[in-house]
């Protein structure tokens, strides 16, 4: 009778599973590994390199923390730097969110980019910015504008560098591109066109 009863138990689980299987569609789910911070922090304040060197200072309403892959995420940004010589404002900005890779400073500013050169007012807005703050270089993705001294132009996916100011753009839309006049080694020449803007 005990044998029968474990027979029987053992027909009953398999005819179960085969329907669950069945009523599955056959296929076994999987699941993805969430990996959560390790660190999370509200209305923060964020130091970008060392603090004895000239770190950037970025604020948010929201900062995530992955320490073993060197990691963060901040939201609802603004961010500024000062010269270390003599303290004035030198870069400041803002962005819906930021992806910053805390061992190298790479900087992925993301939605309603906005960069500010403060010495000659200089400008950058867009969708997405990749920033490296140690070198000034930029890449951007999307829509851009740009007004870097005599140039003031609107295009798409812009690289160059803010502290040298060459820039080249993929597609320029529509903007200006002043003259530069060129007075030092003959006053009858004419002026030279800007060249630091090209169209790829």
């Amino acid at each position: 009778m005990k044998k029968m009863c474990s027979y029987t138990s053992i027909i009953l689980l398999s005819v179960f599973i085969g329907t669950f299987n069945v009523s599955c569609g056959g296929e076994v789910a999987t699941a993805k590994k969430i990996t959560y911070p390790d660190i999370t922090l509200k209305n923060t304040k964020y130091l970008l390199g060392r603090s004895d060197g000239n770190p950037v200072v970025f604020e948010a309403s929201n900062m995530e923390l992955w320490l073993e892959t060197n990691k963060s995420r901040l939201e609802k940004i603004s961010f500024k730097q000062t010269k270390s010589s003599d303290g004035s404002l030198y870069i400041s900005g803002s962005a819906d969110n930021a992806n910053i890779n805390t061992k190298t400073y790479l900087s992925n500013l993301e939605g309603n980019v906005k960069i500010l050169l403060h010495e000659n007012n200089n400008r950058v807005e867009a969708d997405s910015v990749k920033w490296n703050k140690d070198s000034g270089k930029i890449e951007t993705k999307g829509n851009v504008f740009l007004d870097y001294g005599d140039i003031s132009v609107k295009g798409k996916d812009l690289s160059g560098n803010l502290q040298t100011g060459e820039f080249t753009f993929a597609e320029i839309t529509e903007g200006i591109i002043k003259e530069k006049k060129d007075n030092s080694n003959n006053k009858n020449e004419p002026n030279k066109t800007d060249t630091r803007l090209k169209n790829e």
